[in-house]
């Protein structure tokens, strides 16, 4: 009982900070509303899987939630490196809905695994060096790929280019800076003995990760 009454306070502060903020800055009664991110998308957003849950519970409608950008809930779990979100999603029960969300392209015509390859500048796996942290990276990237419709691997964005290009322009610099990532990169994609603290690769749910 105590848990119910706490998630539905957490909710309710996350709904009245979504429709407070738009992406313009500005509040909805004062300006144009510009679709800001839902309460869902939020918490995904965070990778709080648990609220994400119950909210999914509560409103199976909200699964279908896309922000201003056009990403939904699965392109915005794998753009900020959120695997629990992502594995509570690939175990839903509406299939159909999961694969909406799988074929789903953001409105610069990214796809989930081109939002996958995409460096952001925090360090979401912790890794300690940029070894390590390729690792990750490329394992998060094989991971997606896995779940990714066929057709959508070499799919092109707006700009042109697939998943695997900006893969390799974004993640550039971090080879720089580390010749040990430079001389293995091929073999860390083949096969790695080293896991990294994603969940999905401890408990062994994707076969690229095992």
């Amino acid at each position: 009982m105590l848990q119910r009454t706490i998630t539905d306070g957490v909710i309710s502060s996350v709904q009245r900070v979504a429709m407070a903020i738009s992406p313009s800055g500005l509040s909805p009664t004062v300006g144009p509303k510009l679709s800001p991110e839902t309460p869902i998308l939020i918490v995904a957003k965070n990778g709080i899987k648990e609220i994400e849950k119950d909210i999914l519970k509560e409103f199976p409608v909200a699964i279908h939630d896309m922000n201003s950008n056009g990403k939904n809930l699965m392109l915005i779990s794998v753009e900020n490196r959120q695997p629990h979100v992502l594995q509570l999603l690939l175990k839903s029960k509406s299939t159909k809905s999961i694969d909406d969300l799988l074929h789903c392209l953001n409105n610069e015509g990214n796809s989930a695994l081109h939002l996958a390859t995409m460096l952001k500048t925090y360090q979401p796996w912790l890794a300690p060096n940029a070894t390590l942290q390729m690792q990750c990276e490329i394992k998060w990237y094989e991971c997606i790929k896995e779940h990714l419709p066929k057709h959508l691997v070499a799919h092109q964005n707006n700009g042109g280019k697939t998943a695997q290009e900006i893969f390799i322009e974004t993640h550039s610099e971090l080879v720089q800076n580390d010749t040990v990532v430079n001389e293995n990169l091929r073999f860390m994609h083949h096969r790695s003995s080293t896991h990294c603290n994603c969940p999905l690769c401890h408990d062994g749910k994707c076969a690229k990760w095992r």
